[in-house]
Formats: C-alpha cells, sequence, structure tokens
C-alpha cells in the first residue's frame, strides 16, 4: 500500500487557496488515485470521472488555470507530483525489498524453529547457547549414588553365623601349622568335633598348646 503525502503548508499554498470546493477535491482524489496505480502524476482523460464524483472538464480546467496540472494529448499531468509523491521505481524498489525481507524472515524463523539458530540474531545465539549448556549440564550430571545393599546375614567375613579362624588357620593350613595333629576327630583345620555334634579347640593347634 502507498501513501499519499500532503504538507502541513499544502493549504496554505496560493494557487490551492483560491480553488472551488470541487477543484480542491479534484486534486487531493487525483494525488491519492495517482500513487495508487503509481502513474507518476498522469491523469488520463478517460479516468476522469472514475478520480473523483467531481471530476468535470470544467473542474480540470480549474486546475490547469492554477497551474496545478498540466494538460497534454492523453489527458493531464500533475505539476511537481514528485516533490512530495514517490516515484514508481521507487515504490517498486521498496515493494522488492519488504518482499525480500519478509522472505528472509520467514526462512530464518523456519531455521530457529528447527533449531538452527546461524541466522538469527546475536542476542537469540547467545540465549540459545546458555540454555543449551545448562540443558546439557542438567543431562550429563552423574545420577545420585545408589543405596548400598546390606549383605545376607552370615555372608562377609566376621560374620556372627562363622567362626573367625586365626591368622594362618584358613583351609590350606599344612601339618606344622596344624602342630601335626593326628587325633582321629581333629578336622585338620583347628577344631575337635565331638559326639555331642560340639567342636572344642584342638590342643595342639599352633599357639595353642
Amino acid at each position: 500500500m502507498t501513501w499519499t503525502k500532503l504538507s502541513d503548508n499544502f493549504t496554505d499554498r496560493p494557487e490551492v487557496l483560491g480553488l472551488s470546493d470541487s477543484a480542491f477535491r479534484l486534486l487531493v482524489e487525483s494525488l491519492v488515485w495517482c500513487n495508487r496505480l503509481l502513474t507518476d502524476g498522469a491523469v488520463s482523460a478517460a479516468s476522469l470521472t472514475s478520480i473523483s464524483r467531481r471530476g468535470r472538464m470544467k473542474v480540470a480546467d480549474e486546475l490547469v488555470a492554477a497551474g496545478l496540472w498540466d494538460e497534454d494529448e492523453d489527458g493531464w499531468t500533475v505539476v511537481d507530483f514528485h516533490e512530495d509523491q514517490p516515484t514508481r521505481e521507487q515504490v517498486q524498489a521498496r515493494r522488492a525489498a519488504n518482499n525480500a525481507r519478509v522472505s528472509r524472515w520467514r526462512e530464518v524463523m523456519a531455521a530457529h524453529t528447527s533449531g538452527d539458530h546461524s541466522g538469527c540474531t546475536s542476542s537469540c545465539r547467545a540465549r540459545n547457547a546458555v540454555g543449551n549448556g545448562v540443558r546439557n549440564a542438567v543431562g550429563n550430571a552423574y545420577p545420585d549414588p545408589s543405596r548400598p545393599v546390606p549383605s545376607r546375614k552370615g555372608s562377609g567375613t566376621g560374620s556372627s553365623d562363622e567362626a573367625a579362624l586365626p591368622d594362618g588357620g584358613g583351609i590350606g593350613a599344612d601339618d606344622d601349622e596344624m602342630g601335626g595333629c593326628e587325633d582321629p576327630v581333629c578336622d585338620g583345620y583347628g577344631w575337635h568335633n565331638l559326639d555331642n555334634g560340639k567342636a572344642t579347640r584342638c590342643p595342639r593347634w599352633t599357639g595353642q598348646q
């Protein structure tokens, strides 16, 4: 959409001050029409009545007489149109730039949504770098150590269900360490198994004699 610019002293210009209401209206509406259709100020005779309901030949002649329109073979041209209004070329260039900017913005937003911030602003990249660092730190943190599972009763050295043997008195001790006990009730590990189901220390156990 284009805009029509009117300076704040537009109505104070001598050539405008003397216009009739119909001529003033036609002048303003012709500026709007030329900007909308990008005619660079050209007003065709065939378009006169479509520009304004007051577009009559005598009203157009009034604008020509006031020096606000120039008459030509195709109709009229608004005098000094480009002093306040943009050219067709300027409007088209601005529209192309706007379209390119919108297209680029959509591409960047699509990439941003998918996690690609290469086209984002530096502040956006900084925010995402911090956010990714926090997420990675949380995700890679070591889990809480699991609770120790107590061993079953009787398992492990020194449990109440297992008699502790003196140093050197475990399985594999040789006869010298046993003191060479030949008693048939000796189990060879420092204990005598009695008939009543009890056990006593072997008197010949090394260090027990």
